[in-house]
């Protein structure tokens, strides 16, 4: 199906959405694969929604305010097979590539896009989410996540390949001023890790598509290693 076709399909599943019960009054008609939330959050605010599925690739996720997303867990490749977007933390929100976190047990939130802002659902406490920093060290992708304004709040996400995901509360310092001031993200992952942005350097130039540092403490010695 083309990109254009797929358009047409996702603006027709909408306005009928919209112009359904269900949408009227936000909330959940029907028992099959359907569930009412009361602890969603929309750009940082506890709302109430409902999701709404026909099927397990994608849903209709509507909130109390009118505001409403259509999800889907996979994605067609023209020529290819299709790609399961889920095991790679992502999902297309209103035809936008996303990536979504289990920031709770119970809670789903997806990252604020420029044409979307933060949603999730499920039982998910107040608080914008933001992903603070990204970076990659093949097999391992790093997150740094914060949930509103309080830096205690902070989780760095672990990933590995497509299919695990862990999390770890990270505590979060600076070091440095001025041009050289960089952020440090301290956590345990099967020992002390750190993640940081690179701030200054010394004689070991990092390469230039480096975009931070990560020190794993082996019998207490640092072994750092550039991410990208």
């Amino acid at each position: 199906m083309q990109v254009g076709e797929k358009l047409l399909v996702f603006l027709a599943i909408l306005l009928s959405l919209l112009s359904s019960p269900v949408m009227s009054d936000w909330r959940c008609q029907v028992e099959d694969r359907c569930r009412e939330y009361k602890k969603c959050v929309l750009d940082g605010l506890v709302s109430q929604c409902s999701y709404a599925a026909s099927n397990a690739t994608s849903g209709s996720l509507s909130f109390e305010n009118g505001s409403a997303f259509f999800i889907e867990w996979t994605q067609d490749l023209e020529g290819e097979e299709q790609r399961i977007l889920k095991l790679e933390g992502l999902a297309m929100a209103s035809n936008v590539l996303t990536k979504f976190w289990n920031t709770e047990p119970d809670c789903i939130e997806f990252e604020e896009t420029d044409q979307n802002p933060s949603f999730g659902y499920g039982g998910c406490a107040a608080g914008r989410l933001t992903n603070l920093f990204e970076c990659n060290l093949p097999p391992y992708n790093f997150d740094v996540l914060r949930k509103g304004d309080q830096d205690d709040k902070d989780w760095v996400v672990i990933k590995q390949g497509t299919y695990s995901h862990e999390y770890a509360k990270a505590t979060f310092m600076t070091d440095g001023s001025g041009v050289c001031r960089k952020a440090i993200w301290s956590f345990d992952h099967k020992g002390p890790m750190s993640i940081s942005t690179l701030g200054c350097y010394g004689e070991v130039i990092p390469p230039e598509n480096a975009v931070g540092e990560i020190t794993l403490v082996k019998e207490k010695h640092g072994l750092r290693f550039f991410c990208y």
